[in-house]
């Protein structure tokens, strides 16, 4: 078993459980299923127009964004006054382009640079430490000292004193922040929406989770609630009682949401027995296992 735990450096706000829930009856992208990992944060992100969707009905959260893109969510989601002046001067970037103002404040404000080449490169695919960036600058971030030489340290040590980002497993005991990877469109609403509403304590536990058998459906708990394992209900060794974590299967991009009850599970390398209706909210029970992360709710 690997744990990782995180802590938040700020102070964080306090939300109700339900507001990973508030979207059950709003109509809603077609490839954004209710238990899709990035769901609480588009549906923040659409209910504030800071994005929108495509023709076909769908978000396509697991679609790399481009800088443009990028740039684009950061700055709606900053609510500032863009300010649209100058002349976009980069040979392969066009004056009057649906970016057009995105850029044009971006440039005035020092958000965005060409390349030493004097291409903007538009197009291109933005990384975690890219994207950091932006954010810190356009929402004028106090950042932390640089912990390191590489330019991007005072961004990524931002978000990662903040819970804006899941570190990725790099082999079998380690995880990384990878500030090179590319993002994709759900990450990228994902970063934002955590910016905001901090919904998560910054505790995170990286394992296997397991689930009931069916025998067990009806005893009592160690908290003393009877278990039903129809609910949403689990089993951690150390996390209070009625706590919420939020359970992701980083293989299918699946989350689920459930309280602690009981305690357990005691068998090495497993960190959550999840109620057999949970577990399949996120893999198949035949599988018996899922590797997982746990976050701890505010």
């Amino acid at each position: 078993m690997k744990r990782l735990i995180l802590l938040a450096a700020l102070a964080t706000m306090l939300i109700s459980p339900a507001a990973f829930s508030e979207e059950d009856e709003t109509p809603w992208f077609n490839d954004v299923a209710q238990n899709h990992v990035y769901r609480p944060a588009v549906f923040f992100m659409h209910d504030r127009d800071y994005i929108q969707g495509y023709e076909d009905g769908g978000y396509h959260p697991d679609e790399l964004v481009n800088r443009m893109e990028t740039l684009k969510i950061i700055l709606e989601a900053s609510e500032v006054d863009l300010i649209d002046m100058g002349t976009i001067d980069f040979p392969d970037a066009e004056n009057g382009s649906w970016y057009d103002p995105y850029l044009k404040h971006a440039l005035n404000q020092e958000i965005i640079h060409g390349h030493d080449d004097g291409f903007l490169r538009p197009a291109d695919t933005v990384k975690r430490s890219e994207a950091m960036k932006m954010l810190s600058l356009a929402f004028e971030l106090e950042l932390p000292e640089a912990r390191d030489a590489e330019w991007y340290s005072p961004y990524m040590s931002f978000a990662t004193e903040n819970s804006l980002l899941i570190p990725v497993q790099t082999d079998e005991e380690s995880y990384d922040y990878l500030p090179g990877q590319e993002l994709t469109r759900g990450e990228l609403a994902d970063i934002i929406y955590r910016y905001f509403k901090t919904p998560y304590t910054g505790e995170i536990e990286f394992g296997i989770a397991s689930y009931y058998g069916d025998s067990f459906n009806g005893r009592n708990t160690a908290s003393g609630a009877v278990l039903d394992t129809s609910l949403h209900m689990a089993a951690h060794k150390t996390l209070p009682f009625d706590t919420w974590v939020r359970v992701t299967n980083p293989g299918t991009g699946q989350s689920i949401n459930v309280q602690i009850k009981d305690r357990g599970p005691f068998t090495p390398g497993r960190i959550i027995d999840l109620t057999p209706a949970s577990f399949e909210e996120i893999g198949h029970l035949g599988s018996g296992i899922l590797n997982v992360y746990v976050e701890v709710l505010n």
